[in-house]
């Protein structure tokens, strides 16, 4: 619930309070909080005092600003052949190449995360899949064959732009709201001006506008922004006409993973364990 931070200006303890309501507090020497990007300068923010009415360790007042994300473009399809995604981790291969070479000194630097995820990012399947199989009049063994076809062949690319640091992108609290700890919710206001928009958005949604997760609906493309893209990062999207590139990009993932997949895969030979 608060840091508590004694004469000499060292934390001496941390207050909390448990699910039943009762309050406990922690003491120690050393303390380390490390509670992410939004909840550690939530409480850090919190823990504001007469002797630190900033907040515990804000004296400079850059606490929770500048926060920064990877401001992404999601893209999805169907497959040729089984990809066997929803196996493993969220992703274990990506393109690399465009996180370097001339075009740096004009955009950021940019990386296309093939995920193992499938559908699930951008439209919440195979849950998703089924409910809509379902709504075609799918049942019993016929909704389970289709599933297994479509889940199977599912394919999601992020292609995700470095962000830079914007002191006006910061975590607040909000002044009204509160948790069930008593502690205010945090806020995350983003400023967006026409230059900070990503080049995907349409011209007539470059205006200003604060979002923490916005994504348009409806098409087999959307964007995902938990904070916004700055000039430098916008230049990224505007280097290549957007058309053209993405679709030649995702093209050719899609016929690079669909031959790769045709071909069955051995299990590498073991190896003699030493003694």
């Amino acid at each position: 619930m608060r840091v508590e931070v004694g004469t000499e200006g060292r934390v001496t303890a941390i207050r909390f309070k448990r699910w039943d309501g009762s309050e406990g507090v922690a003491s120690g020497k050393v303390f380390v909080h490390a509670a992410h990007a939004i909840e550690t300068p939530r409480l850090l923010l919190h823990s504001r005092s007469e002797a630190l009415p900033n907040g515990v360790a804000n004296r400079s007042g850059q606490v929770g600003r500048n926060p920064m994300d990877h401001p992404t473009q999601l893209s999805w399809a169907l497959s040729r052949e089984p990809v066997w995604p929803y196996r493993g981790p969220l992703s274990t291969s990506s393109i690399e190449t465009f996180r370097h070479g001339a075009s740096r000194k004009d955009r950021p630097a940019m990386r296309i995360e093939i995920g193992n995820d499938g559908r699930s990012w951008p439209k919440g399947a195979p849950v998703s899949t089924a409910a809509e199989l379902a709504r075609q009049g799918l049942r019993g063994s016929e909704l389970n064959a289709a599933l297994r076809d479509q889940a199977a062949r599912h394919v999601r690319l992020a292609s995700q732009v470095e962000q830079l640091p914007d002191p006006d992108n910061r975590v607040t609290l909000d002044p009204n709201e509160q948790d069930i700890y008593g502690v205010p919710l945090p806020r995350l206001p983003i400023a967006s001006t026409t230059m900070s928009k990503p080049a995907w958005l349409p011209p007539a949604r470059r205006t200003r506008r604060s979002s923490v997760d916005s994504a348009p609906r409806g098409s087999s493309t959307a964007t995902r922004r938990k904070a916004p893209a700055i000039s430098w990062a916008r230049r990224a999207w505007a280097t290549i006409p957007r058309a053209r590139w993405s679709t030649a990009i995702f093209a050719a993932t899609i016929t690079l993973i669909s031959s790769s997949s045709a071909r069955p895969c051995s299990p590498p030979a073991p190896r003699p364990i030493p003694r």
